[in-house]
């Protein structure tokens, strides 16, 4: 693969990216762009009608901006848009945080699946970051109900710890991530 030096200015983003970056993060990936360069050339789609498009190295490219870098070493691939976000999803999986509602949003779930996220990570059970906490609780003996909403606001590592705590849970049995939940709070007494 060729790397090419290309003008900041003609780097285009699109709206499905969902990665995001901890302030600490960006502060840590500023200093190792500041003190070692840009190392890993971003990566841009070729592909006719997606001229241009970055897929790998957005969070790069913010900070770039910010140090008013001009040019920017690139790789440039030729891909579709399935293709095209297919590989920006696989190019930062497990390399960080995600926006969550903006890959329900532009992804397919099978897709998401398949790239090797959890499906529980889109189940039934969803994390917001809000500042208030709704909960609306139907008790297995309640008749003719089934819907169990749970919304509670957590940073990133309770989530993870969450998610370990329910697959290992869910290990060896037949039951949904929702279930699961709801049998872990009622085991220790929390709902």
């Amino acid at each position: 693969m060729k790397i090419i030096e290309v003008e900041i200015k003609k780097i285009k983003t699109d709206v499905y990216n969902p990665r995001k970056i901890t302030p600490q993060d960006k502060s840590a990936l500023k200093k190792s762009i500041e003190e070692f360069g840009l190392v890993k050339p971003l990566i841009l789609n070729n592909h006719k009608g997606r001229e241009n498009i970055l897929i790998g190295g957005h969070q790069r490219l913010k900070i770039l901006k910010e140090l008013k870098q001009k040019s920017v070493p690139c790789i440039y691939v030729t891909y579709d848009i399935e293709k095209e976000k297919e590989l920006n999803i696989r190019l930062n999986k497990n390399q960080g945080e995600f926006d969550f509602t903006k890959l329900e949003k532009n992804f397919e779930h099978d897709s998401l699946v398949k790239w090797g996220f959890s499906p529980f990570q889109f189940g039934e059970v969803h994390f917001v970051e809000e500042d208030k906490i709704e909960v609306e609780h139907v008790h297995k003996s309640a008749p003719k109900q089934e819907a169990v909403m749970l919304e509670i606001p957590m940073s990133p590592t309770e989530k993870k710890e969450i998610m370990l705590t329910i697959n290992q849970y869910k290990n060896n049995r037949d039951i949904s991530n929702g279930t699961a939940l709801y049998e872990i709070c009622c085991i220790n007494n929390t709902l």
